[in-house]
């Protein structure tokens, strides 16, 4: 076979890597444009504040659970002075809000390690617990929706729902 012979081979492939390269080239440009444009609809927030008898709750973990089961599950913490911010699906969420206390007793989970303090739940299952949560809410689409959670420790006391921002 001649040099010839070996050339013909070598141009359609140059041809053909030419054209792949291209191809990319379309696709990552699709991409980008859609990065910088941005994709899908603006995106859900959830924001207020987490009072337990009209006093923040300093580190309290939200849960929000979508009802149906037609979403998806996100969280938050509350701030030192209870507020919080969670990106959520625009659907009916059941919400969970959890506050772990210290019990004063201690366990060597592993041999040779550091004793580690146990945690027990300080808020009432009405709110920490998923299957027992009175708390839901649904947020708007699109749009930052504003719920604030005033829990009670009293147990008889109704449960408290999402109220809006600056109501009593």
């Amino acid at each position: 076979m001649s040099e010839a012979g070996g050339a013909r081979w070598a141009r359609p492939m140059a041809t053909r890597r030419v054209r792949f390269t291209s191809l990319h080239a379309a696709v990552a440009g699709w991409v980008g444009a859609a990065v910088i444009t941005g994709c899908g609809p603006p995106p859900t927030r959830l924001t207020g504040t987490v009072t337990l008898d009209g006093r923040p709750v300093e580190a309290a973990a939200l849960q929000f659970y979508p009802a149906a089961g037609n979403g998806q599950t996100s969280h938050a913490f509350a701030d030192k002075t209870g507020r919080f911010v969670a990106k959520v699906s625009p659907v009916p969420l059941v919400v969970t809000i959890s506050k772990p206390k210290p019990t004063g007793e201690k366990i060597e989970p592993f041999p040779d390690t550091a004793p580690v303090e146990l945690m027990a739940e300080s808020l009432a299952e009405r709110y920490s617990d998923r299957t027992k949560s009175e708390l839901r809410v649904t947020p708007i689409a699109g749009t930052t929706t504003v719920a604030d959670f005033a829990l009670s420790s009293d147990e008889k006391a109704p449960s408290p729902g999402p109220r809006p921002l600056g109501t009593p």
